[in-house]
């Protein structure tokens, strides 16, 4: 898809500031077109996950009245980092994590993967000095592994698919060695919406002495509620599960939160301070942040705490309930109104994929 270029695109600072009401203009303009995608033509069937301009309204209500805080300065912003640490506990305590599981804030579910993995890959590197590190994944898992290991230097080895769209662990177990740091587990996948058996990634990571980041950004806030739904999980994994180091969970998809907030959890902190940067030397003076970003949005912290509390439990396995719902129903009428097609979606998933029959145009 081109777009074309606006006639009306600014090139250049304006000399004079921009009047109030063409601003606004322009945004109300703005507003309609993106409306029309994910509402009102219903054209949109992901990206955009509660509808309801009154859940908005209210988180934007919050939101602004921290737009100028930044958690980068803790001993000013206590509040909001307050906040940031009541969400990580409340999404630690939902994996079931005990006293000594911790998580970071992230801008999103790529860099809660990024960091894991270099998480894991420094802790290798100090308890086995491993040096030419790869991690072992289904070739379903997120392609933000592959820019993790971009950056980062590392090897991945991607493992085909079963004839059932599901994980191969048996073929990820031919692909581990020494120099292998971690293994993927995605619940669920975001090509198919299919779940990783969790479990068994697990156990063979535990096998191995090897970390085992279980990528639930996209049902993370799906997942845990189903059993309660009356949907049984796919596969039931949490911190209690041996094995599991650490977990990405989105709050900006199914938490409901604003747009750019992640937790990225760790099984302790000796495996999240592996991915901390600080500096003791700089003339500006100490510098410490958890995760990549210097300054941040205490707007986007405040409104992601603003979200889980007032939705609330209940809430979310009503929403779960209502999701699964129209998701079973969808591919019930896939299959038995589709012959041309096939289902790629075979578990109580969030994601519904439709695949072509072999011999079918």
């Amino acid at each position: 898809m081109f777009v074309k270029q606006r006639h009306d695109a600014i090139k250049e600072i304006p000399k004079e500031g921009v009047s109030h009401t063409a601003i606004q203009e322009r945004c109300k303009k703005g507003e309609e077109l993106c409306r029309k995608a994910w509402k009102d033509g219903g054209r949109m069937s992901g990206t955009v996950y509660h509808p309801e301009d009154k859940h908005w309204d209210f988180i934007v209500d919050v939101m602004r009245q921290f737009i100028v805080v930044n958690p980068l300065h803790s001993t000013e912003f206590i509040p909001v980092c307050q906040m940031e640490a009541e969400i990580l506990r409340m999404v630690c305590n939902l994996y079931k994590g005990d006293s000594k599981t911790c998580g970071i804030g992230t801008s999103g579910g790529t860099e809660s993967i990024l960091l894991a993995v270099l998480a894991h890959r420094e802790k290798a590197k100090k308890d086995r000095n491993v040096v030419s590190p790869n991690i072992v994944a289904s070739e379903t898992a997120h392609v933000a592994f592959d820019k993790a290991a971009f950056y980062f230097h590392i090897e991945v080895r991607k493992v085909p698919l079963k004839k059932d769209l599901t994980a191969d662990v048996a073929g990820m177990k031919k692909q581990i060695d020494s120099n292998t740091i971690m293994l993927v587990a995605s619940a669920c996948e975001y090509p198919f919406g299919n779940y990783d058996p969790v479990p068994e990634i697990a156990a063979l990571a535990h096998r191995y002495n090897i970390g085992c980041h279980v990528d639930a950004c996209l049902g993370g806030f799906i997942t845990p509620f189903a059993e309660e739904a009356g949907f049984p999980p796919p596969c039931a994994f949490d911190f209690t599960l041996p094995g599991v180091t650490s977990i990405s969970v989105d709050t900006h998809k199914y938490a409901y939160g604003p747009k750019g907030y992640s937790v990225c959890m760790f099984k302790n902190a000796d495996l999240r301070k592996m991915q901390i940067f600080e500096a003791m030397q700089w003339q500006g003076g100490f510098y410490f942040t958890p995760s990549m970003a210097g300054s941040r949005s205490g707007a986007i912290v405040a409104g992601t705490w603003a979200a889980i509390t007032k939705t609330g439990r209940d809430q979310y396995i009503e929403y779960t309930r209502s999701i699964l719902s129209a998701a079973s129903n969808i591919r019930k009428a896939i299959k038995e109104e589709l012959p041309e097609v096939a289902l790629g979606t075979e578990h109580n998933s969030p994601v519904i994929s439709m695949i072509t029959r072999p011999g079918k145009d």
